[in-house]
C-alpha cells in the first residue's frame, strides 16, 4: 500500500505541475492581474473524548497551525486559481494522533455571456480521525487518508428564462493501513444535470437528474444510484430566501460473496444484486434580521463512506450568527445526522449523530480575529446499542494578510 500511495502522489504532482504551468503561461499575450493571498491560523483546544467512543475515552489538549495560500490569475475571460493548504495538529499526550495535512487545488473558470465552464483537480492528504467522523463515525484509530478529485462544472443560458447546468465529479480515496483500521479504499463518481426555468422575477423551478457510482474492492462491490428531483427556489423579499426539492431514487448494488464448496473443499464467489427505492428531499430557508442571520437546512441524500458502505443520510443543520457590538459577534451551529446503510444487510454505520457548537468571535483588527467556542457531540449506533458523547473547548486566532497584486 505504501508503494501505491507513493506512485499516486507522484502522478498527481505531475498533473499539478502541468496544470500550474498552464495557469501561469496561458494567454501570456493578454494583460492579466496576478493576486496572492495568505491566511494563517493558530489554534488550541481541549477535548474529553477524542475518538468519540463509549469505552477507552481519551482526553487531551491539542495545538494546531494552519496556513492557506491562494494564487489567482485574472483576465477578462479566464480566472485561474491555485490553492495550497498546510495544517499540523499536535496532541500534548497522545502523540500517536498527531497529523499533518496537505491540500492542493487547481481550478480554472471560463466566463462568457451565455456560457460558463469550471474545471479543476484537487489532492488532499488528511486524517480519518476528522474526515470519517461526520460520515460514518468509524474513527477508532488515527489513519492517514489520501484523496484525489477531478471536477467539471458548466452552465449554458437558453434564452433569458432557461438555464442548463452540468456537474461531474470523480473521487478516489485511499487509506494508509486499511487492514488495521477497518476502512476501505473506494472510488466515487457523481453527475448532476439541472434545467432551471425562471417563471417570476425571483423564482425558479428546477428539474434535476442525479447519478452516482460507488466502487470498493471489498466483495467487488459496485453501487449505482439514480435519482430525479423537482424543486423551486427564490426570494420572498430582500430578507427571506428559500429552496425546496423533492424526488425519488433507485439504488442498485452488485457484489460478490464467497460460499463454501464442500465437494472441492474450497470457496467460490457468487454474485448477488439488489435494488432499493427511496426518496430525496432538500429544504433550505434563510432569514436576515436586523442584528443576526439564520439559515436552516433539511436534506436527505446518499453518500459514500470509508466503511465499505453506501449511506442514506438525513441531515438537519441550523446556523445562526449575529453581532453583539462592532467588534464582538456570536455564532451557533447545530447539526443532526441519521445514517442508514443501503448497500448491504450487515450495516455498521447506522447511527444518529448530534453536534452543537456555540461561540464568540472578537475582531481584533480589520484582518485578525480571536475566537472561542464550545462543542458538544453525541452519537448512537443503532445495531450495537452503543452511545458516546464528547465535549470540547476550542480557541483560535486567525489573520489574513493584505493581498499582493501585480499586473503583467
Amino acid at each position: 500500500m505504501v508503494i501505491t500511495l507513493c506512485r499516486s502522489t507522484r502522478q498527481h504532482l505531475a498533473y499539478f505541475s502541468f496544470f500550474l504551468l498552464a495557469l501561469l503561461a496561458h494567454g501570456s499575450s493578454v494583460a492579466a492581474l496576478y493576486q496572492l493571498e495568505a491566511m494563517g491560523r493558530l489554534g488550541a483546544d481541549f477535548e474529553d473524548n477524542i475518538r468519540l467512543t463509549e469505552t477507552d475515552e481519551i482526553s487531551d489538549s491539542t495545538q494546531s497551525v494552519n496556513l492557506q495560500l491562494t494564487l489567482q490569475r485574472l483576465s477578462p475571460i479566464w480566472r485561474h486559481q491555485f490553492d495550497l493548504g498546510l495544517a499540523s495538529r499536535n496532541y500534548s499526550e497522545e502523540n500517536g494522533f498527531d497529523y499533518d495535512n496537505q491540500t492542493l487545488q487547481l481550478s480554472s473558470n471560463w466566463q462568457q455571456p451565455k456560457f460558463a465552464l469550471q474545471f479543476g483537480l484537487n489532492h488532499n492528504r488528511d486524517s480519518s480521525l476528522v474526515s470519517e467522523l461526520d460520515v460514518s463515525g468509524l474513527i477508532q484509530n488515527q489513519v492517514r487518508r489520501e484523496g484525489s478529485t477531478a471536477f467539471v462544472n458548466g452552465r449554458y443560458s437558453i434564452g433569458e428564462l432557461n438555464l442548463l447546468s452540468l456537474q461531474i465529479n470523480g473521487q478516489q480515496i485511499e487509506y494508509a493501513d486499511p487492514a488495521q483500521s477497518g476502512l476501505v479504499d473506494y472510488d466515487y463518481y457523481y453527475m448532476n444535470t439541472e434545467l432551471q426555468h425562471l417563471f417570476r422575477s425571483a423564482h425558479r423551478v428546477i428539474l434535476s437528474l442525479l447519478f452516482s457510482q460507488y466502487q470498493t474492492e471489498l466483495n467487488q462491490q459496485q453501487v449505482e444510484d439514480l435519482g430525479i428531483t423537482v424543486g423551486i427556489e427564490g426570494a420572498l423579499d430582500e430578507r427571506w430566501a428559500y429552496t425546496f426539492s423533492l424526488g425519488l431514487r433507485e439504488t442498485s448494488t452488485e457484489a460478490e460473496i464467497l460460499v463454501p464448496d464442500f465437494f472441492l473443499f474450497t470457496f467460490r464467489p457468487i454474485k448477488f444484486t439488489s435494488k432499493e427505492q427511496g426518496t430525496l428531499y432538500n429544504l433550505e430557508i434563510s432569514r436576515e434580521f436586523l442584528s443576526h442571520q439564520v439559515a436552516l437546512r433539511l436534506q436527505r441524500s446518499t453518500r459514500p463512506s470509508g466503511g465499505g458502505e453506501f449511506l442514506e443520510s438525513d441531515t438537519l443543520s441550523l446556523i445562526q450568527q449575529g453581532k453583539l457590538s462592532q467588534r464582538l459577534s456570536w455564532t451557533n451551529q447545530i447539526q443532526w445526522i441519521v445514517n442508514r446503510e443501503i448497500s448491504s444487510d450487515s450495516a455498521t454505520s447506522d447511527r444518529d449523530f448530534y453536534s452543537l457548537q456555540p461561540g464568540l468571535r472578537w475582531r481584533h483588527t480589520e484582518r485578525s480575529t480571536l475566537s472561542i467556542a464550545y462543542r458538544y457531540r453525541y452519537q448512537e449506533f443503532n445495531n450495537q446499542n452503543s452511545q458516546a458523547d464528547g465535549h470540547a473547548i476550542i480557541f483560535s486566532y486567525q489573520h489574513r494578510w493584505l493581498p499582493y497584486r501585480q499586473s503583467l
